[in-house]
């Protein structure tokens, strides 16, 4: 469907450099809101309990969803989930901004979450295949490198 032909020997560096990118925002909307979680609770009236389900939200979304973005990547293909998923958590993303009660940010950070899985289910594969055999190793450890980078940019 939507997965590119197979490499001739030639490798894609800009669709990885691309993936890569989207790979350290990916990381970073696991963490970002740690960062403002004594805001959360002043603003939004949020105790320890509800930051607790705040944080956890994307991870259930991320987690319930990792299966079914796989099937979906075998329907859609890979490209395509993969960029459906940076779509649905970049606007996750940008509507938690504008939550008016912790309930709805936690809804919000689900859907980001479920945008998350979507993204990772086929990326790592979609990077892959950009390289012939012998050349993916270095990729993927870069690609994967890309989650250490984001994370370290949210802290």
């Amino acid at each position: 469907m939507s997965r590119p032909p197979a490499p001739r020997g030639r490798a894609a560096p800009g669709p990885t450099l691309a993936l890569f990118g989207a790979r350290v925002v990916y990381a970073l909307n696991w963490y970002n809101v740690g960062a403002i979680l004594p805001l959360l609770r002043i603003h939004l009236g949020a105790d320890a309990a509800a930051l607790g389900i705040v944080l956890g939200a994307f991870l259930v979304g991320v987690g319930l969803f990792q299966v079914p973005a796989g099937i979906l990547a075998l329907r859609w293909g890979d490209r395509r989930t993969a960029l459906a998923g940076l779509g649905l958590m970049g606007a996750a993303c940008a509507a938690s901004g504008a939550a008016p009660s912790w309930e709805s940010l936690a809804a919000i950070r689900f859907a980001a979450g479920v945008g998350a899985a979507l993204f990772f289910a086929p990326a790592l594969s979609l990077v892959a295949s950009y390289y012939p055999a012998g050349r993916k190793g270095p990729v993927i450890g870069l690609y994967n490198g890309g989650f250490s980078l984001g994370g370290r940019s949210a802290s």
